[in-house]
């Protein structure tokens, strides 16, 4: 049901091939072969990823062991590993590897750095996250409000 009340733009998800040389300047490219942990839950949020290739999934454990995709999949041009990074906390999520990948590691102080010589992608990182918390808020009032059939 809430891909129909909120669906977050594409666009704004995505690097645009300037932003992604600034980003490749400032970070390392590293390799991950596929079913590689790239973050951890717990673990201090020191990093932000650019996905160059492959496909990575945003996911948590629940109390009984099972995984649940809660980041939905990450794919080519996008910016992981934000929020956490940004607010000075420890990851609440895991990220793996689907197919092997190829990611531009920053630092968080790259990260922040590359932000401030390069205002249009702070607005779109800011626009990013607030499309992941308006999607997250949409997702919690239908779990909240629609009926078991209806979610």
């Amino acid at each position: 049901m809430t891909e129909k009340v909120f669906k977050m733009n594409e666009k704004a998800l995505t690097v645009n091939e300037r932003e992604r040389e600034v980003l490749c300047k400032a970070g390392i490219r590293v390799r991950y072969p596929k079913g590689q942990i790239i973050f951890s839950a717990e673990e201090y949020a020191d990093r932000v990823y650019l996905l160059e290739e492959g496909y990575v999934k945003i996911y948590r454990i629940s109390p009984s062991g099972r995984e649940f995709t809660v980041g939905g999949t990450r794919n080519p041009g996008e910016i992981m590993g934000l929020a956490e990074a940004l607010c000075n906390s420890k990851r609440t999520c895991f990220a793996r590897a689907i197919t092997d990948v190829t990611m531009i590691v920053l630092t968080k102080d790259q990260f922040l750095d590359v932000l401030s010589t390069e205002h249009r992608l702070a607005l779109k990182v800011a626009s990013l996250l607030g499309s992941r918390m308006r999607f997250a808020e949409a997702l919690v009032y239908d779990l909240m409000c629609w009926q078991a059939p209806g979610r």
